[in-house]
């Protein structure tokens, strides 16, 4: 019974379940012992956690160590272990690749450009990270034994930011080239213009025959959605010409319109539809407006018989509706500079601000003020016409362009006197008018600075909305005349000054010896 050893050894190993029989007696137990409290020699207050740079400093690898992690991340075939991680690479890069393009395609509308553009970087980032894990095993090969701070994973992580960021770059930089040398294609700029007539005339005169010796003027061409049109007076030594690219409207009536401006300039002449929706997806693809003007090219040399056909400068013309596909086009920058004039008839038009009926909501306006701003400073040319009908659902041509003058810091300023544009003697833009309203254009408001004209008219009716395309020839197309015009003609040696225009209709009598 007194075995003091055999007890100890008892209450060290205690049964799981209680042992058969009968219990022994209670004075016989022995109470388990106590808990003594724990002590800690380190004060509570001094106990801290190991920072993120602490445990950067305490790890330690080996160069060996992070290219193996290297080898494994960057292995293609040849271990029978990879296959797995091969695998959940080319899954993960076409699943990433296959979301990149939807996107693309969601918000660029189809661009071919910006779509092939992704696929190519996506491309490159992902063979730029392979070839730097490559890079880092060869290197662990070499340099196995050097000690570095931190964990694999870390190094490894760092060398593929660092591939990523470089080939974006590389992409951005590449992006930027690409763009600038198509916007270099035409060169917008006064002095550029000049260099080019002067260019163009010094050519003709050394060459025996000229590019348009068989063209065939005063006849138009189809195109996809449209025609193209060389008045009868069209020249050109070189092949090089200025387009008028116009967006709705009676295409007899553009026609004959240009030809009476006595604009030097192929006019093609596209309609879509009624309403602004059809311009505005014609054009959001940017890839179709380069597209249009190598059609362009192409028919004017083969069908027009204009011998090395290349578009010089192009001006955008729209009336009503068709402001929406002359929006599209200044949406992209490197097409915006290639569009060296605006001429607005009756629009544009713009969206109401979020929760207002009356206040123009601004961005839907940027496009067309980054194109006024470079007018204003002379740099583009831009002409604006509108009526004073009202419209629901949507700002009428009035508060839009009021709109368009804030962001520009103009004001209108009003016109008295007879400064209104005089009637026009074209049969087909008599026939244009309804029955009873062929009300001619009563400018009573402009705003000027530079090479930007805004002209403000009265009328409410239909008659009043096609007085602005009716007139064309004698409000927009003259000024772009005027600055198209070469300032010294070599072949009659007569110098032209260009007029200064104040108000439509107030301008001196110009020379039309042409």
């Amino acid at each position: 019974m007194d075995d003091p050893e055999g007890s100890k050894e008892r209450q060290t190993h205690l049964p799981d379940e209680p042992p058969e029989g009968p219990l022994p007696p209670a004075s016989m137990r022995q109470a388990p012992p106590r808990a003594q409290p724990r002590r800690d020699s380190t004060p509570p207050d001094e106990v801290r956690r190991p920072s993120v740079l602490d445990a950067l400093r305490q790890s330690e690898t080996t160069l060996h160590e992070v290219g193996k992690v290297a080898e494994r991340l960057s292995v293609v075939l040849g271990r029978s272990d990879a296959h797995h991680l091969v695998r959940q690479i080319v899954i993960s890069f076409v699943a990433g690749l296959t979301l990149a393009l939807m996107v693309a395609v969601v918000f660029a509308g189809g661009a071919l450009k910006l779509v092939l553009g992704i696929l190519a970087g996506t491309c490159a980032a992902a063979l730029a990270m392979f070839c730097a894990l490559r890079v880092v095993s060869k290197l662990a090969a070499r340099f196995g034994a050097k000690k570095l701070p931190g964990s694999p994973w870390l190094w490894v992580s760092a060398v593929l930011l660092a591939a990523l960021g470089g080939t974006a770059a590389f992409g951005i930089k590449a992006w930027e080239v690409a763009e600038t040398a198509g916007a270099l294609r035409i060169r917008s700029g006064p002095e550029a213009h000049a260099k080019a007539a002067t260019e163009s005339e010094s050519k003709a005169s050394s060459t025996t025959e000229r590019a348009d010796a068989t063209m065939k003027r005063g006849s138009h061409i189809g195109l996809e959605r449209g025609v193209l049109y060389a008045p009868a007076s069209f020249e050109s030594a070189d092949g090089q010409f200025d387009l008028v690219l116009h967006f709705h409207g009676n295409t007899d009536l553009v026609e004959q319109s240009v030809a009476s401006a006595k604009l030097n300039a192929l006019v093609a002449i596209i309609n879509v539809g009624d309403g602004a929706e059809p311009y505005s997806k014609a054009l959001q693809n940017p890839y179709t407006f380069d597209r249009m003007l190598t059609t362009i090219e192409r028919r004017a040399e083969k069908q027009l018989h204009l011998e090395h056909a290349q578009i010089r400068r192009i001006a955008l013309s729209a009336w009503s509706a068709g402001f929406a596909s002359v929006g599209r086009i200044l949406s992209s920058r490197s097409q915006l500079d290639r569009v060296d004039a605006v001429l607005l008839l009756d629009s544009p038009h713009a969206k109401f601000a979020p929760f207002s009926e009356t206040e123009v909501y601004p961005p839907s306006l940027e496009n067309f003020a980054n194109f006024a701003r470079r007018a204003v400073a002379g740099r583009k040319l831009m002409v604006i016409t509108h009526s004073a009908i009202e419209t629901e659902g949507y700002p009428s041509t009035t508060l839009t362009t009021d709109a368009l003058l804030a962001q520009l810091s103009l004001k209108r300023t009003a016109v008295t006197g007879n400064a209104s544009p005089p009637p026009v003697d074209i049969p087909v833009a008599k026939r244009a008018f309804p029955d009873g309203e062929r009300n001619w254009l009563n400018v009573v408001s402009q705003a000027h600075e530079k090479d930007f004209y805004l002209y403000g008219c009265t009328g409410k009716l239909k008659g009043d909305h096609i007085a602005h395309l009716a007139q064309m020839s004698v409000t927009v197309l003259p000024l772009l005349r005027d600055r198209w015009q070469p300032a010294t003609e070599a072949s009659s040696g007569k110098t032209r000054v260009p007029r200064a225009v104040d108000a439509l209709g107030a301008s001196p009598a110009t020379d039309r010896s042409r």
